[in-house]
């Protein structure tokens, strides 16, 4: 529990110092996602999108932003406790490699025993190269009531020299009893959202 609250303070440093600086911001939303296209409302994405701050042309900060039909809170919430349950977010900076270089999950960690309660985290891996490596960076997710969803991701979290970006959302839930039926929600359902650049020098 210590481990993960010393990353917590780091992540939350970054953030403010992330803000702190913020340069131009691009944004765009990939359209609204069809609301009941998967039966659990808690897991049902209805709407997904991204800000991402440019210095100069080079990207430096990324913040996706996820509404689903219902919220819950990842740190009370059973179905969020449930292996492979969360938030996935997809992010493409290189249109010249297939796939995602960044995959970033929204999740909840279980306190190691007898430390306290859990802890909602975002893990983020370079999918960039052929064998997936996890990126350890000031990622921070939040839960804003009654169901939003947000991670702000810092310049250490994002592939060096990326002059733009694009985002897709997976959202995979996992109602108790752990075992049962499993829904999975995309946003967009094919392809990914806009493709962010920086904006026009004034």
């Amino acid at each position: 529990m210590r481990r993960l609250l010393r990353r917590i303070g780091t992540g939350a440093l970054a953030g403010v110092l992330a803000v702190a600086l913020a340069t131009p911001l691009a944004a765009a939303a990939p359209p609204e996602d069809a609301v009941g296209d998967v039966a659990p409302a808690k897991g049902d994405l209805v709407s997904a999108t991204y800000q991402a701050r440019f210095t100069d042309i080079l990207l430096t900060g990324f913040k996706p932003r996820v509404t689903t039909r219902q919220g819950s809170n990842p740190l009370t919430s059973a179905g969020w406790r449930s292996p492979g349950a969360g938030l996935r977010i997809l992010i493409d900076t290189d249109p010249g490699h297939t796939g995602p270089e960044r995959s970033v999950l929204l999740h909840t960690v279980a306190a190691e025993a007898g430390e306290g309660a859990p802890v909602f985290v975002a893990d983020v891996v370079d999918r960039s190269g052929e064998v997936p490596a996890p990126v350890p960076c000031g990622a921070v997710p939040t839960f804003t009531p009654p169901n939003v969803y947000k991670v702000n991701l810092p310049a250490e979290c994002l592939p060096v020299d990326a002059v733009s970006v694009r985002a897709r959302f997976v959202m995979r839930w996992d109602p108790p009893p752990v075992g049962g039926p499993v829904s999975v929600d995309r946003s967009p359902d094919l392809g990914w959202g806009p493709t962010l650049v920086a904006p026009p020098a004034p």
